[in-house]
């Protein structure tokens, strides 16, 4: 299993950080999960990191992400820490982030050496 962090610019230029967990084996037949945390959560928060392991451990690589308004950047082991894109954040901007991730990952955009895959599936957590 590998992981790999990585940042993506979204609309009006907001940052999405996100980590991709890798399954040892590319197995292109494999769906991508997209995983989205849920209101004061962020990608590696409580059981996140746990899931993204099980999955690929079971061959499907994973995408996790916070999103551009949960106040939380590359460093997620502490505080939040843009209080004023989590002041800012609404429904529309997380569905914009959502889909941009989404794009990005039906795109195979997150790892060169890794192809697109033919599905996505999407997991949410608390909305």
């Amino acid at each position: 299993m590998r992981t790999v962090d990585f940042c993506i610019e979204g609309p009006d230029r907001r940052e999405i950080w996100g980590t991709l967990t890798q399954p040892e084996e590319n197995r292109p037949s494999a769906p991508a999960i997209v995983m989205a945390h849920g209101f004061l959560g962020f990608k590696d928060w409580a059981f996140f990191p746990w899931l993204a392991d099980f999955f690929a451990q079971e061959g499907f690589p994973v995408l996790r992400f916070n999103f551009s308004g949960s106040g939380m950047g590359p460093r997620t082991d502490g505080p939040f820490e843009d209080l004023e894109a989590f002041r800012n954040d609404s429904f529309s901007k997380q569905v914009e982030d959502l889909r941009t991730v989404i794009a990005c990952a039906v795109a195979g955009k997150w790892e060169p050496d890794w192809p697109a895959p033919k599905e996505i599936l999407l997991w949410g957590h608390s909305r």
